[in-house]
């Protein structure tokens, strides 16, 4: 995670998008293409800027309902195609110098934890269950949590989410994202706190096994991240 500015990209073929976002020192937090259930997730999120990348359809059908859903503090928007009315910003190239510039005017603070406070989060529960610092894995972990914490259900499949956001930060490959993460998980269930992981996940974890899954610490953290922030 980058910095504190929270970005929600909307965009049928998110890849190009991500690569020009690489280069902005903020996170992008939520992807969809989901017309509909945009405005719910902006509201549901609160980011600071919302890319819409290349939309099509009723635009500024799509602006009304994305100010409806947040009216107090709506998100800056901007846009990768043709000037739009409305929009903060109308993009060429340059994504991440836009966003940027947009993002250099004041805008209204968030109702909702930073990324830092979650990462922070996150961090100290995997502490309590006794996972090494210096696994390999563990910062995914984290950082991974901590995304997972910000998105509006329902929640991204690993694969074609999360493990593509963070193999992006770490520049890594997906796999490798879950090999590392899935071996600090092994490391963690043999040497760490057992009664502190029996604790953190209850009963979801499978007897046979011995240990969660990639899936089951990630989603529990993201929701023992939600509970703890949100007391």
């Amino acid at each position: 995670m980058k910095s504190e500015i929270r970005v929600t990209l909307y965009a049928h073929d998110p890849l190009p998008a991500l690569r020009l976002l690489d280069a902005g020192d903020f996170a992008v937090c939520d992807i969809t293409g989901d017309t509909a259930a945009l405005p719910g997730r902006v509201a549901a999120l609160r980011p600071h800027a919302l890319v819409l990348y290349d939309p099509v359809g009723d635009t500024a059908s799509l602006i009304k309902a994305i100010a409806a859903a947040l009216p107090a503090c709506p998100p800056r928007l901007i846009f990768r195609a043709q000037a739009v009315e409305g929009a903060d910003a109308c993009l060429p190239d340059d994504l991440a110098a836009c966003v940027a510039q947009v993002m250099a005017a004041p805008c209204g603070a968030l109702a909702l934890p930073s990324l830092p406070a979650r990462m922070a989060c996150a961090e100290r529960l995997l502490d309590g269950i006794g996972m090494s610092v210096r696994l390999r894995g563990r910062p995914m972990l984290a950082q991974g949590a901590a995304w997972l914490s910000t998105v509006p259900p329902p929640a991204p499949t690993l694969q074609e989410g999360l493990y593509f956001h963070l193999a992006r930060q770490a520049g890594v490959q997906p796999a490798a994202v879950e090999r590392r993460i899935r071996s600090a998980i092994e490391s963690a269930w043999l040497h760490g706190d057992l009664p502190a992981q029996n604790a953190l996940m209850g009963l979801s974890v499978s007897p046979e096994r011995g240990k969660p899954t990639n899936g089951e610490l990630l989603y529990r953290l993201a929701e023992r991240i939600c509970q703890l922030l949100y007391p």
